[in-house]
């Protein structure tokens, strides 16, 4: 008898912890060139709020989340993107992703494609504002990467 209500309890932690993660409010992924990914590439975003997301005029803090995926292509242990978002104020930082370690092997989850995720910042957005950021490759002008294949972000409310 006692074993029973020990599994039924469990079972409704089980459910109640699977239920509590958060959809994001906005999340897209850009491709990079098929050709090869180079300095002057950048990818550009533009983030706002889906509609009913807030009230009119109320704003909430929310966690953005820079992803990178990448395939087998791709033979470096790791990259580094510049990024220059705007929101109030215009900031730049340069955000870094290890890509394997030095037995090789790759960092991220999946299979054929490897995805991994960094935070960039908690932002405070309402409805009306309008997030915009630009990523670029922190590498050499003439050099090319091969092997990314999509930069997106993911937006949290907290």
């Amino acid at each position: 008898m006692q074993g029973r209500w020990l599994i039924a309890a469990m079972a409704a932690m089980a459910l109640l912890t699977g239920c509590h993660r958060q959809r994001p409010a906005y999340g897209h992924f850009v491709h990079t060139p098929t050709a090869g990914w180079t300095a002057t590439d950048t990818l550009c975003y533009c983030v706002t709020l889906p509609a009913g997301t807030l009230p009119d005029k109320q704003r909430s803090d929310y966690r953005l989340e820079l992803c990178l995926r990448s395939d087998s292509r791709y033979t470096r242990t790791g990259l580094t993107l510049q990024v220059v978002q705007q929101l109030d104020t215009v900031s730049r930082r340069r955000v870094a992703f290890p890509m394997s370690d030095k037995r090789g092997r790759s960092y991220g989850s999946g299979i054929a494609v490897r995805q991994q995720r960094r935070q960039l910042a908690i932002v405070s957005m309402s409805p009306e504002d309008t997030l915009r950021l630009r990523i670029t490759p922190d590498i050499e002008p003439d050099n090319t990467l091969h092997g990314i294949t999509d930069v997106g972000l993911l937006l949290t409310r907290r």
